[in-house]
C-alpha cells in the first residue's frame, strides 16, 4: 500500500497495477467502493499541489508529502484504531485484501 504510486491507480479501467513475488507486476480490479474512498482521498486529504510521484504521503509535519513510511501506517492504525474502538485492526490484515473492497 505504502508503495503505490499514482499512476499505478487506473480509475477509468477500476485497476491497480501492483507489484507480486518476484517482483512481478499484476493488474489487479478495483471495487467500486475502494475507488470511491481513493477519490476522496485525492480530493480532500492529499494536498492538492503535492508534487509526490506516491499516492500515500504523510499529510502534516516535517516530512509532509513525502511518502509514508512503515513506521508511519503502523502509527496512523494505532491512532484509529484508538479512535473507532477496532483494536484488532492491523496493516498486515489488510495486506490479502488491499484495493479489493467489500462492496
Amino acid at each position: 500500500m505504502i508503495n503505490l504510486r499514482k499512476d499505478d491507480v487506473d480509475f477509468q479501467q477500476g485497476q491497480l497495477r501492483v507489484l507480486g513475488k518476484g517482483n512481478r507486476e499484476r493488474i489487479v480490479p478495483m471495487s467500486l467502493h475502494i475507488m470511491k474512498i481513493y477519490e476522496k482521498y485525492l480530493a480532500f486529504e492529499r494536498p492538492e499541489n503535492c508534487s509526490s510521484s506516491n499516492f500515500f504521503v504523510v499529510l502534516q509535519g516535517k516530512r509532509s508529502e513525502l511518502k509514508m513510511t512503515p513506521a508511519g501506517l503502523r502509527s496512523l492504525f494505532r491512532y484509529r484504531r484508538l479512535k473507532t474502538n477496532i483494536l484488532r485492526a492491523k496493516p498486515h490484515q489488510f495486506r490479502h485484501t488491499y484495493g479489493l473492497g467489500t462492496k
